[in-house]
């Protein structure tokens, strides 16, 4: 099998495969008509896997967050909604100017399709991290039914407190940004780690790792937030925010989960704490070289 045709154009040629690469490769192909002989992947979805494919751009278990897809809102579709937001939840703090810088955003090169490991997401950035969950916290309570937004721990740490002491990895400013996010980076189910090792990895690794972006992205999509679980979808350490608290000399790290007990939620846990269920997100470059 040297190539596959699809409407008479090549979308897929083996002989353009690294060999290192071959063997997976032919299982994501197996995998992929698989699914189409049973009736269960569109023909559209098969173009675009059979083009990550031909790009190199595949993983051993490539169909495990396929379901997450249909919750992915379309950069266009996301500023629709924060207009929708600035409205009904904060009180017209962004002005139309905000929303038109922000349109101009759009005129690099397109995302083909959206997904939870490479994820082009507005970020909404308040004048203060005690703004931001305050906003963020209307919209979940106000988007997600029969729910409350909880602060829990954090809430008993005074916010205004421990929002003096949040060191961001860059500076924060009101405005809203294009930026690309992998929300289930650093995670593998059932597998405990702690963010003092996802940091050191990340800095190893030469990868930035997500804040305050992980509200825009989930509170955008609060459909998928309400399908984290902590096995099929990871919830999210905020890990670029370094949180001092009084009663220790440790900091701590931000968590945003949604599931029944807690309904949406962020709560501080201990930077040497390990978490099985908490993914570590990380900022991608917005646009490939």
């Amino acid at each position: 099998m040297a190539s596959v045709k699809f409407y008479g154009r090549r979308v897929f040629d083996m002989s353009d495969m690294k060999f290192n690469g071959l063997i997976t490769a032919e299982k994501r192909w197996h995998a992929i008509f698989t699914r189409l002989a049973q009736g269960g992947l569109p023909s559209d979805k098969v173009v675009r896997a059979l083009q990550d494919i031909y790009e190199g751009r595949f993983r051993e278990e490539p169909d495990a967050f396929d379901w997450c897809e249909q919750y992915l809102l379309s950069p266009a579709d996301q500023l629709k909604k924060l207009e929708y937001y600035n409205t009904e939840y904060w009180d017209g703090y962004f002005n139309l100017m905000h929303f038109v810088m922000a349109a101009n955003l759009t005129g690099g090169p397109p995302s083909r399709y959206q997904r939870v490991t490479d994820l082009h997401v507005y970020n909404v950035s308040f004048a203060s991290m005690e703004m931001a969950l305050e906003m963020w916290g209307r919209v979940f309570e106000g988007e997600l039914q029969d729910v409350h937004w909880g602060w829990t721990q954090v809430q008993e740490d005074k916010l205004s407190e421990i929002a003096g002491q949040v060191r961001l990895f860059k500076p924060d400013r009101p405005m809203i940004e294009l930026v690309r996010i992998n929300l289930v980076s650093h995670w593998v189910s059932g597998e405990r780690s702690t963010v003092r090792e996802v940091r050191t990895t990340a800095q190893a690794m030469g990868e930035e790792l997500a804040g305050l972006e992980v509200l825009s992205a989930y509170g955008l999509h609060p459909e998928l937030f309400e399908h984290q679980d902590g096995e099929t979808l990871p919830c999210a350490r905020l890990a670029s925010l370094r949180v001092g608290v009084e009663e220790g000399p440790d900091d701590t790290v931000l968590i945003l989960e949604h599931n029944a007990s807690l309904d949406p939620a962020l709560w501080r846990h201990s930077v040497a704490g390990e978490h099985a269920g908490a993914a570590s997100p990380i900022l991608l470059k917005l646009w490939d070289d």
